[in-house]
């Protein structure tokens, strides 16, 4: 890369696989730099389309998966917005990025994403065919199954969802998972043990920061 590009890094990975966490301790890494102009993030699940509608007409959560309806593929997500914004980002230039409520399934609009040397991507779909071909570095968070599950039944109650609908809509996790989430595994350039220890990914963040900062200048 040229001098003073930025850099764009797409974490990707299963629900509740441990991406969040992985980029929190990777700003902690960053932010020992005190440059507000380093970093930014941005999250797949902001770009979650507008469904309050049709929870408010099917009434509950459970109704709303027996139509078929599914938050777990990439059509539930705004990838083309969110491949804009990314592009955007990297020639330099700011936007308004979208909120997502998991409770009420609302979308709004909130802060103004400025643009930075590093760009953390993190989410469901971030290495997805659509998106992919934008990324410098390509990081997969691998988690074993049944971890995976405890943490994302915990998650599932902070958002609304409990009983039948958490049992749902986990079914259709795990289904969607083997079609959109783990191929991309194969064509990623690192895999993390998202069993990780925080001082290991931040040891690891400042490792990779100190290589992006001599390609970038």
């Amino acid at each position: 890369q040229k001098k003073d590009d930025t850099f764009l890094i797409g974490i990707a990975g299963e629900s509740a696989s441990g991406k969040t966490t992985f980029v929190q301790n990777a700003m902690r890494a960053m932010i020992k730099e005190k440059n507000t102009d380093l970093y930014t993030v941005v999250c797949c699940d902001d770009y979650y389309k507008d469904t309050s509608k049709e929870l408010k007409e099917a009434g509950s959560y459970e109704a709303l998966f027996a139509t078929g309806f599914s938050f777990d593929t990439p059509k539930a997500v705004d990838l083309d917005l969110m491949y804009e914004h990314l592009k955007r980002l990297k020639k330099g230039e700011g936007f308004r990025t979208p909120v997502y409520n998991f409770v009420t399934c609302e979308r709004s609009w909130g802060e103004i994403k400025k643009p930075a040397k590093i760009i953390l991507n993190e989410g469901l779909y971030v290495l997805n065919e659509e998106i992919r071909d934008i990324m410098d570095v390509k990081v997969y968070i691998y988690t074993p199954f049944e971890v995976i599950k405890d943490r994302w039944f915990k998650r599932a109650i902070s958002r609304g969802k409990t009983g039948e609908a958490a049992q749902m809509q986990f079914m259709d996790v795990n289904t969607t998972a083997q079609t959109y989430i783990r191929p991309v595994l194969q064509i990623s350039d690192v895999i993390l043990n998202g069993l990780s220890e925080a001082s290991y990914i931040t040891e690891l963040t400042c490792i990779m920061y100190e290589k992006i900062k001599k390609i970038t200048g």
